[in-house]
């Protein structure tokens, strides 16, 4: 009798009874290298402390991979400098995701100049960091009357190949009228939708406008009549898709130098509807560098709770922040990044989240610059740095299953069976055997790097023989 796993159920058959092939399917079980970190607590004394990955390996990020895999899903970046859209670990993870899936579209800043801004009539753009607003935490948009505000792809003229586009915005009881626009393959702007950024909620609401649009080249436009005196209207940035590619929709939410109180000092009536807009199949990955303190688990918490609300379904990655110039005494001292990715564990044990290590596995401050891993400020990774940390992101989640071949077929063959599945260079497969009802798994065959179906045939002794595939990240 042989046995193999059917999702989270055993299925069995014996094999001497029926000689035809059983197809049968097996969670991919993704490897979670466990590492301890030593560091001193008080004074010297040396306290042992879990900062490994957690939760990378839970049934939610399985269930990201799976959907992901055939109907695509959505990136989400957050949040200050270690998060932005052109040099950082997210930059890479989105890149990554990009390849391996396609990407279906874009959202909000500007990533690898896919979505820059053009603007005109006195429209400026708001610096949080600057000017501190309760209505976002990232920069965004004043469009006055007779200003004009518009999203382009460089070295393009027509726009993005696309079949929805949108923007976010914030009513307010200074906005009122203004126009949302299209031009079509490169032609003159058409009005499409007259809309309104006036509410009297003095605590703003969130909104995202949505297009559907026949397929084409697209660019589009806010515009607020110049005879709208008196208003001006808050535009956060558009929402660009291409529903035919069931790819990833690259988000990027990213403004150097603040906190996470410029996320918690937005009312949720303006957060949820934004973040609601962007809930196919959220990935969402938080990096930043956070002042320690009580106020960090509060401002993690509320994180948690807009999320819970708006997405539900996400897959909410914390990322331990590497080892700075200000980390120079680790590990013989509790130094700020230590104390920070404490607490930011804390928070992904606290919520079922999902915490990777990429503080351990930055060794040391000195180790960093020796492999030129870390920029001359000694706080940013460089983009070197940033694509190693991004590897052990990429491994840590086990995105390396994302449209890898995961069916394992058995079928009776005289006194044994014959075991096949098709293999991908994505992953490494290891088939591997119990006998006996033992819990113990033998490796039988391991292969990686290569591209196509395997098969052997396999003697079985035992009355029971169960068979699995394991995937972990390429040799």
């Amino acid at each position: 009798m042989f046995f193999c796993m059917v999702q989270n159920r055993w299925f069995f058959k014996n094999h001497k009874e029926n000689n035809k092939q059983q197809p049968n399917y097996y969670r991919m079980k993704k490897l979670l290298s466990i590492l301890l970190c030593v560091i001193a607590i008080q004074g010297w004394s040396v306290t042992y402390l879990d900062l490994t990955t957690v939760n990378g390996d839970s049934p939610e990020v399985e269930r990201f991979i799976q959907e992901a895999s055939t109907n695509g899903g959505t990136f989400i970046s957050l949040f200050d400098s270690m998060g932005d859209s052109y040099r950082s670990a997210n930059y890479w993870m989105a890149r990554r995701l990009g390849d391996r899936l396609g990407v279906s579209g874009y959202g909000m800043n500007n990533y690898r100049n896919n979505t820059l801004v053009g603007s005109s009539g006195g429209t400026k753009s708001v610096d949080v960091l600057a000017t501190p607003s309760k209505y976002w935490f990232n920069n965004y948009y004043i469009v006055p009357p007779g200003g004009r505000l518009w999203w382009f792809k460089q070295y393009s003229s027509t726009g993005h190949w696309s079949d929805m586009q949108g923007i976010a915005y914030v009513k307010y009881p200074g906005g009122g009228p203004f126009t949302l626009n299209v031009s079509t393959n490169g032609g003159p702007w058409t009005k499409i939708l007259d809309l309104d950024g006036y509410t009297d909620d003095i605590d703003g609401v969130g909104v995202v406008t949505n297009l559907i649009l026949i397929p084409n080249y697209y660019q589009i436009m806010v515009e607020t009549p110049i005879n709208a005196s008196g208003i001006t209207n808050i535009i956060l940035g558009p929402n660009i898709e291409n529903s035919q590619i069931p790819g990833i929709k690259i988000v990027f939410l990213d403004r150097g130098g603040i906190a996470m109180n410029a996320f918690t000092n937005v009312s949720r009536k303006i957060r949820d509807p934004i973040f609601k807009a962007f809930s196919h199949n959220p990935l969402v990955l938080w990096h930043a560098k956070e002042p320690v303190g009580p106020q960090l688990t509060e401002w993690l918490a509320e994180f948690e709770q807009c999320l819970s609300n708006s997405m539900p379904n996400a897959v909410i990655a914390y990322i331990g922040t590497p080892l700075t110039v200000l980390d120079s005494g680790y590990p013989t001292t509790n130094t700020i990044t230590v104390q920070q990715n404490i607490l930011t564990r804390e928070n992904a044990v606290a919520h079922r989240s999902v915490y990777v290590d990429c503080m351990v596995s930055s060794i040391s401050y000195e180790w960093m610059v020796l492999m030129g891993y870390i920029e001359a400020d000694g706080i940013h990774e460089t983009l070197l740095g940033n694509q190693y940390f991004s590897g052990i992101i990429w491994n840590a989640l086990g995105l390396y299953a994302l449209k890898s071949p995961r069916t394992l077929s058995i079928q009776a063959n005289g006194g044994g069976v014959n075991v096949s599945y098709e293999c991908s260079t994505n992953a490494c497969y290891t088939l591997q055997m119990s006998s006996g009802g033992s819990p113990v798994w033998q490796d039988l065959i391991t292969t990686s790097g290569y591209s196509g179906p395997m098969s052997t045939n396999m003697p079985v002794t035992e009355s029971m023989a169960l068979f699995r595939l394991k995937l972990s990240p390429p040799l």
